[in-house]
């Protein structure tokens, strides 16, 4: 299995590399030495952090740089991420995996956070989903949904073509008696053909009204549009649906009159100005 996180690995100071190559051989040695059938291997080398030596946020066993969307995909304590999208892969003994396409981390989107669900959000995600206000107005959630269909939405990650990013609260009071963390809602994002990207979501009745979409979607557009400045940047959207055409319009989106893929959609495409 190979670990990976946010950053690259060609541009680490030299101190840094040294000290992931140290790290690696610590690792094989130690597994070498402790034996024991089906033992799983063990954990992401430490040491990886900013210039203070605070480690980066984590997710799912990785670490991750965090993205602002003011900030062009600026590392908090470390230079500029080059088009906001370098991953860094830590190789250890004996192990191998791959990157998802679309990850590139943590985005910092005011007081809310995003960051990709795993498999241990799946009870999260069903409770933010489950809501009619979303099953009803989104074409490919299933209704009802429950513990069996978060687990095959997350599964089609697997695909590298379909990313799910949660919203999480930032701080305790972003939602009135919401503590800091709590899931609000899910950002998708979508390879489309071999030019487009796709991004849209969705928030239980419970968080509307909180300003939540007209926070993370103009962050999340515009991060991912430095980070594939060689696709369009797409959007979806139903006729009716005012709250969500001001949403993207303030995100910079613009409709182009097309219908979109879905049933009844309308496509809109990023373009700030």
């Amino acid at each position: 299995m190979r670990r990976h996180c946010d950053g690259a690995a060609d541009r680490l100071h030299p101190v840094e590399r040294a000290q992931l190559r140290d790290r690696a051989g610590n690792h094989g040695e130690q597994r070498q030495g402790s034996g024991g059938a089906g033992e799983g291997p063990g954990p992401l080398p430490s040491g990886l952090g900013d210039a203070s030596g605070k480690p980066f946020p984590r997710f799912g066993g990785c670490q991750h740089a965090r993205l602002d969307a003011g900030g062009a995909g600026r590392r908090r304590d470390r230079a500029e991420l080059p088009r906001a999208r370098a991953q860094l892969t830590v190789v250890l003994p004996g192990e191998h995996a791959a990157a998802h396409p679309l990850d590139i981390g943590e985005i910092a989107a005011g007081q809310l956070r995003l960051l990709p669900l795993g498999v241990d959000d799946v009870e999260e995600l069903r409770a933010v989903t489950s809501d009619p206000a979303v099953t009803s107005v989104i074409p490919f959630l299933p209704e009802p949904f429950g513990l069996q269909q978060a687990e095959a939405l997350l599964a089609r990650t697997a695909q590298g073509r379909d990313l799910y990013l949660g919203i999480r609260a930032g701080r305790d009071g972003v939602v009135p008696e919401v503590p800091a963390g709590t899931l609000l809602g899910v950002l998708g994002v979508h390879l489309r053909g071999a030019e487009e990207i796709e991004i849209g979501y969705w928030l239980p009745g419970r968080y509307h009204g909180h300003g939540i979409a007209g926070t993370v979607a103009p962050a999340a557009a515009a991060v991912y549009a430095r980070a594939f400045p060689d696709r369009r940047l797409i959007a979806e959207c139903h006729p009716d649906n005012t709250a969500s055409q001001r949403v993207l319009a303030r995100a910079g989106f613009r409709p182009l009159g097309d219908p979109g893929q879905r049933p009844s959609r309308e496509l809109y495409l990023y373009d700030p100005g």
